[in-house]
C-alpha cells in the first residue's frame, strides 16, 4: 500500500471516555490494531500500536520509530529513510518502470506485471505477527464465517510475512479478471529478464464450483522438461531456470489452455542483500534506504548472492560493480570472500549489524577506479556451483573512500530502478550448454492442407539461451516416415539451407512428399543443424507435425482398388450422392452425359488424395439449368497424377424423376 490513513475523526468517542488526549473526544481509530502492513509514503495512525510514547503524547502524524513498527509487523517506508516498497517485491508493476533516467514522460509501454510477493531476501519475510483465525490456518468465526474451509491459509516459514502475500506459498491470488481459460501468466508472455530462481504462476478459469479442479502445467527449456498436475487452489509451480535461458510453458484446465507462453531469463543475478556498515558498531541495521555502498575506514560493504541449482556445468561468471564516486583512492579496494551464511537485513539474530564481520580470503584488488565506471571481476574460480556466496569490499588505506551503487539505486522522485548500476553476478553459458530449439510449428501441431494448397508453412528456431552464436548456415531437414508395404519403415526427406533462423516451406512440397509415398496425410518430423565452421550445433530435440486433408467429402482410408459406387438415392429428385475410391494420388475427372451421349457437365480435373470421396449432383447442367426427368450417365476417369496415364474408367446409370 502506498498510503494508510487511520482517520482521527472516525470512530471517535465522547469526552467522558477521553483518555487524556487534550481533545473533547477520544481520537478515532484509537482502538484499531494494525499489524503485518506494508506501507510506503503516508501512515496516519493515532493508535497506541503505532507509538512507543505515553498515551497522552500519542499523536496523529506519521509514526517514525521504524524499530518499534517492525516489532509490530509494520513496514513503513518513510520511517526507513523513504525506502520504496517496490524493492521488497518479486516483480511488481510501477508507473515509471520503462522510463529512462532522463525521461519526465509517462511510459508508453504499460504492460503490467502482477507479482507482488516478497522477493527472496526481503526484510518482509517472517517479520509479521500471528493473528489467530487470519494467518494461522484456523477457521475461526468473527462477524461472519469463512466462505470455505481453509480460506485463512497458514503462514509459510517461521512466522507470517509482512504484507498480503507469503514468500514460498503454493497459492498466489493474482489481481485481475478470470477468463474462461487459464490466464495472467507470471512471468507474463514474452517477458524478459526473468529472475533465474523463480516460479511460474497462473490464474484458474472462472468457475462457480472448483471441486476437483486440476491444472496441468508443462514447462520446457534449458534443463527443464516438466509436466506437473496441480489441485485448485494451488497455482504456483516452483522452478529454477538457467540464466539467459529461453523457456516455454502452458497451463491446461478442463481441456482449455491459455496458449503457449514464453519468457527469457536474465543473465544477471542480483544481490539478495547488500549493505555498507561500520564494523566497529554492533547494532541492528534496519532495512533503511541505502542507494550507495560506502567503502572507507571501518566501513565495509557486504554483498550476498544466491546461485540457483539450475546453474550446473561450465559457465563464465563475473562479478559486476558500478562506481558512484571516488572520493580518494591511493591503494585500491580489496574484494574478500565473506563466509557468514544466512545474514540479512531483517530484525533478528542474523542481522548484518550484529553477526560476525570477520572477512575471508582476499580474492582481488581493484585499482585504479574512475567515477561512474563499471568494474568486472572474474569469478570462475570462486563460483563453482549453486549455493550462497557473499563478498565484502574493504579499503587498504584508511584514508581511501569509494562509493558503489547498491541494488537500491533508483531515481527517487519516480522510483525508476537502474539495474545496470546494481551489483550483480553475470553468467554466460559455454557453447556446450547452448542448443538450437525449434519453436514453430509448435510440436504436435496439425496443419490443414488440400490438393491445391499454394501457401507456405513458417518454420522458426532459436537458441536455448540468449547468447550470440556465430552460425554460418542452418540446415533444415523435414522427414516423412512411411511403410514400404512390408513391416519395414523408410523416410522421405526434403531439405533447405538458410542463413536466417527461419524459413518457409511450400505446402505443395509437402504434398509432393505425400504423393510420392501414397499417403493422404502424414506425421512429419523436422530438425535444424547450425554450421559454425569448425563445429556443428544440433537442435536439442526434433519436432513433429501432422497434416490433414481439408477436402470436402473425403475419408482418409486407403482402398485396395479404384472403384465407382452406385449413386444414392436412385432414382432421385433433386440431388443424389456419388462416391468413388482412389487407391493412390490421382488426377480425377467426372463427366455427366444424357441419354443421347451429350456431355452436359464435366467437373474440373483435380489431383485427389487416396481414400473415399463423395460429392452431390444437383440435377443441373454446366449453365446451372435444371435437367428434365430422364436417364443420365456419370463417368469417373482416373489418371496418374505424374504422367497422366489413364488408370481407371467406369460409367454408371442414374435417373431423375419429377
Amino acid at each position: 500500500m502506498l498510503d494508510v490513513d487511520l482517520f482521527v475523526g472516525k470512530y471517535g468517542e465522547p469526552d467522558e471516555f477521553n483518555q487524556g488526549f487534550h481533545l473533547n473526544y477520544t481520537p478515532g481509530n484509537i482502538n484499531t490494531e494494525i499489524s503485518n502492513s506494508f506501507i510506503e509514503a503516508s501512515f496516519t495512525c493515532p493508535s497506541p500500536d503505532c507509538w512507543t510514547y505515553l498515551e497522552s503524547e500519542t499523536g496523529i502524524n506519521q509514526p517514525m520509530d521504524a524499530s518499534h513498527l517492525l516489532d509490530l509487523g509494520i513496514w513503513f517506508g518513510r520511517s526507513l529513510g523513504h525506502s520504496a516498497i517496490h524493492r521488497e517485491m518479486a516483480d511488481p508493476w510501477y508507473l515509471n518502470r520503462y522510463n529512462d533516467e532522463s525521461s519526465s514522460e509517462h511510459p508508453a509501454d504499460r504492460s503490467q506485471d502482477y507479482d507482488f510477493r516478497p522477493r527472496k531476501g526481503s526484510s518482509l519475510i517472517d517479520a509479521g505477527k500471528i493473528i489467530p483465525g487470519i494467518n494461522d490456518g484456523q477457521d475461526l468465526q468473527f462477524n461472519w464465517p469463512p466462505s470455505f474451509s481453509g480460506q485463512n491459509r497458514r503462514y509459510v516459514g517461521d512466522a507470517p510475512d509482512i504484507g498480503a502475500y507469503e514468500y514460498g506459498d503454493s497459492v498466489y491470488w493474482i489481481p485481475g479478471y478470470r477468463y474462461p481459460h487459464p490466464s495472467f501468466p507470471i512471468p507474463r508472455n514474452n517477458a524478459v529478464d526473468v529472475i533465474p530462481d523463480y516460479s511460474v504462476v497462473w490464474n484458474y478459469p472462472y468457475k462457480k464450483d472448483y471441486t476437483g479442479t486440476t491444472a496441468t502445467v508443462t514447462i520446457n527449456g534449458p534443463g527443464v522438461n516438466r509436466t506437473e498436475l496441480f489441485h485448485y487452489p494451488n497455482n504456483v509451480c516452483f522452478q529454477p531456470f538457467q540464466p539467459s535461458g529461453n523457456y516455454t510453458w502452458s497451463v491446461m484446465v478442463d481441456g482449455k489452455t491459455g496458449g503457449l507462453w514464453t519468457f527469457q531469463v536474465d543473465d544477471d543475478i542480483y544481490p539478495l542483500n547488500d549493505r555498507s556498515i561500520d564494523t566497529t558498531m554492533q547494532d541492528t541495521i534496519l532495512p533503511t534506504k541505502q542507494q550507495f555502498l560506502d567503502v572507507k575506514n571501518n566501513h565495509v560493504a557486504f554483498i550476498k548472492f544466491e546461485v540457483p541449482p539450475s546453474v550446473q556445468g561450465d559457465w563464465d561468471t563475473d562479478l559486476n560493480l558500478f562506481v558512484n564516486e571516488v572520493h580518494q583512492l591511493d591503494s585500491g579496494i580489496v574484494i574478500y570472500r565473506y563466509d557468514q551464511e544466512g545474514w540479512g537485513e531483517s530484525k533478528n539474530e542474523m542481522n548484518i549489524g550484529v553477526v560476525d564481520h570477520d572477512l575471508g580470503t582476499a580474492l582481488d584488488t581493484i585499482f585504479p577506479l574512475d567515477p561512474s565506471s563499471s568494474v568486472l571481476i572474474d569469478m570462475n574460480d570462486v563460483i563453482t556451483g549453486p549455493g550462497e556466496y557473499s563478498f565484502a569490499l574493504g579499503v587498504i588505506d584508511s584514508s581511501d573512500h569509494v562509493s558503489f551503487y547498491s541494488n537500491e539505486a533508483n531515481n527517487f522522485s519516480k522510483f525508476t530502478p537502474y539495474p545496470i548500476y546494481y551489483p550483480s553476478l553475470s553468467f554466460t553459458p559455454s557453447m556446450d550448454l547452448v542448443d538450437i530449439v525449434l519453436t514453430a510449428p509448435v510440436n504436435d501441431t496439425t496443419i490443414s492442407m488440400n490438393a491445391s494448397s499454394d501457401d507456405s508453412i513458417h518454420f522458426e528456431w532459436n537458441f536455448s539461451h540468449g547468447v550470440d552464436v556465430d552460425i554460418q548456415q542452418y540446415h533444415l531437414v523435414i522427414g516423412l516416415p512411411y511403410s514400404t508395404g512390408t513391416r519395414d519403415m523408410d523416410t522421405s526427406y526434403t531439405e533447405l539451407y538458410t542463413q536466417d533462423n527461419h524459413a518457409k516451406v511450400s505446402k505443395s512440397d509437402l504434398l509432393s512428399m505425400l504423393m510420392g509415398v501414397n499417403l493422404s496425410q502424414g506425421l512429419f518430423t523436422w530438425t535444424v543443424t547450425g554450421d559454425m565452421g569448425d563445429d556443428k550445433m544440433q537442435a536439442v530435440v526434433s519436432n513433429r507435425f501432422s497434416t490433414s486433408m481439408n477436402e470436402s467429402g473425403h475419408e482418409t482410408t486407403v482402398p485396395d482398388e479404384f472403384k465407382l459406387y452406385e449413386n444414392f438415392p436412385n432414382p432421385f429428385n433433386p440431388s443424389t450422392t456419388i462416391s468413388y475410391d482412389l487407391k493412390e494420388w490421382s488426377l480425377v475427372r467426372i463427366n455427366i452425359y444424357d441419354l443421347l451421349g451429350r456431355n452436359i457437365l464435366d467437373l474440373d480435373q483435380r489431383i485427389k488424395p487416396p481414400g473415399q470421396h463423395t460429392f452431390k449432383f444437383h440435377s443441373k447442367d454446366r449453365k446451372g439449368s435444371k435437367l428434365p426427368s430422364g436417364i443420365y450417365f456419370y463417368q469417373l476417369i482416373v489418371n496418374d497424377s505424374m504422367n497422366k496415364k489413364e488408370l481407371f474408367s467406369k460409367t454408371k446409370k442414374m435417373m431423375i424423376v419429377k
